[in-house]
């Protein structure tokens, strides 16, 4: 007979060590019942489950016999087949608390079950503290706050270096008294002289990509005249892409001995577009570096296809003649309006940048 509990007292026929473990039981109230299989609880140590010994037979389902479960043996010593820890009872092979009192020492290095060190990048490890390719990084290494300034490589860049940037693109002329002599906005493929006509006020369309400091402007003497001099300067850009106001008078140049002729300005000029002016009043023949198209390449003006209102050409140079009173007398303050565009002085004018 079940009580209201789902607990009743029986009596030990047979025992199977299995598994799974199961004992016969003979249930004891008004109506004797005979169970074959009954499950035995973990607990309850074989040594206990001989034949003739009262035991407590649990239902886990009141009324249900099928749900029988053998869960001690009346008389049983207290702690039979358990092992005390804490107070607390348990089975012998259940993990004991202290089988888990320092658990990280078994991964550590000489443990039960060591992590690997230091192990290749992307594989879980242990890492230690250093400078190693493997090695994790303390945060007050020094290391993370080091600017690391870059080492000063720009001959890489320069002709003959590894890295050299290329020529063809916004190029840059140089000779043996300076370097960092640009005609901004253009590209060409060689260098080569052109005949100046005298008095010829020639300017040259030239657009600056980014705020820049220019420190010289220059002109090459390839081929000297008999005396006379040339006046460089620059002019601003007009909505109609002629020259307009006047930005830099820069002086003049002798051009009477050959070689590089730079005077030393210093303008700031903001991102847009610009003229540079030559003009030279001189005796004899006079000739002078400029930009050409060439078997290695083109010539490339930042105004490619640009028209002024009047019709004239902008893409390369526009001039005006009987301009030589300009060299002594100075730049005009406003440009005089151009007669004639032409391709023949590109590049007369160097800056040199900062």
């Amino acid at each position: 007979m079940l009580t209201a509990e789902g607990v009743v007292l029986g009596v030990v026929r047979s025992y199977s060590a299995g598994p799974p473990r199961v004992a016969g039981v003979r249930l004891m109230g008004g109506l004797e019942t005979l169970l074959a299989s009954v499950p035995v609880a973990a607990h309850v140590p074989a040594a206990d489950l001989t034949a003739g010994r009262e035991c407590v037979v649990a239902f886990l389902e009141p009324n249900d016999l099928s749900s029988a479960v053998l869960v001690g043996v009346v008389g049983a010593t207290v702690g039979s087949g358990m092992a005390e820890h804490a107070n607390e009872w348990h089975t012998p092979d259940m993990a004991l608390q202290t089988d888990f009192a320092d658990h990280n020492a078994r991964h550590e290095p000489g443990g039960a079950d060591p992590m690997a060190v230091d192990a290749a990048a992307g594989t879980g490890s242990l890492r230690t503290l250093g400078a190693g390719a493997t090695a994790a990084c303390a945060g007050s290494d020094g290391r993370l706050s080091d600017a690391r300034t870059p080492t000063a490589h720009k001959a890489t860049h320069e002709d003959g270096g590894a890295d050299k940037v290329a020529t063809d693109i916004f190029q840059t002329l140089r000779s043996p008294a300076a370097e960092r002599w640009a005609i901004p906005g253009w590209s060409w493929g060689a260098v080569t002289s052109s005949t100046l006509t005298t008095g010829h006020l020639v300017w040259t369309p030239i657009y600056v990509g980014k705020a820049m400091t220019y420190i010289r402007i220059s002109t090459y003497v390839s081929s000297a005249a008999t005396a006379g001099s040339a006046r460089l300067g620059i002019y601003g850009m007009g909505a109609d892409y002629w020259p307009d106001a006047l930005l830099l008078d820069a002086g003049t140049v002798d051009v009477s001995v050959m070689g590089l002729k730079e005077v030393v300005i210093s303008l700031a000029l903001a991102p847009g577009w610009y003229w540079t002016a030559f003009v030279a009043d001189y005796t004899g023949m006079l000739q002078v570096s400029m930009m050409t198209a060439a078997a290695t390449g083109s010539m490339w003006g930042p105004m490619a296809a640009k028209t002024a209102s009047s019709g004239t050409a902008t893409d390369r140079n526009l001039y005006k003649s009987g301009c030589g009173a300009y060299v002594a007398g100075g730049l005009p303050g406003s440009a005089p309006d151009p007669e004639a565009s032409t391709g023949a002085y590109a590049g007369l004018v160097r800056l040199r940048e900062t």
